[in-house]
């Protein structure tokens, strides 16, 4: 972690005293009360869940529109934010993160297949986040073998 916080102008407020910026052009990080942090695996998008509380094209453009004002090489990877619902092994995370699910393009939807099947089988999620999870996993599985 670089402990170098960016200029605040150059900071995206994501609320809850958070913000997302760029280190560099490259590196994704979070600020808050306790510093900053490198959003890299995603375990470390934990920190951003709870950007799964706003419309997913609401926060897609928003990132998007940040990137693109100061020049990242990279989009924000939105689909960790999703396998961190998912793997959060919380029903209100994980129902969140599945309303997100369908909006990440097919290869994204394909690096998740191991967490919606830990989902669609795991006992702390709801029959309906079960349901869709699982749903969701056969639709992936099936398109893939295709003939």
């Amino acid at each position: 972690m670089d402990n170098q916080k960016p200029d605040e102008i150059d900071l995206l407020k994501i609320g809850y005293g958070l913000r997302i910026g760029l280190q560099g052009t490259m590196a994704w990080q979070i600020w808050g009360k306790n510093g900053g942090f490198n959003l890299e695996e995603t375990a470390d998008f934990y920190r951003v869940v709870t950007l799964l509380e706003c419309p997913y094209s609401e926060i897609e453009s928003i990132l998007n529109e940040y990137a693109e004002k100061v020049g990242a090489e990279n989009r924000f990877p939105i689909w960790k934010v999703v396998a961190a619902g998912l793997a959060f092994q919380s029903d209100q995370w994980a129902s969140l993160a599945l309303t997100w699910f369908p909006h990440l393009g097919k290869n994204e939807q394909a690096m998740l297949f191991d967490l919606l099947k830990e989902v669609a089988h795991s006992k702390w999620a709801s029959q309906k986040s079960r349901q869709l999870a699982n749903r969701y996993a056969i639709q992936m599985y099936a398109a893939d073998n295709e003939d």
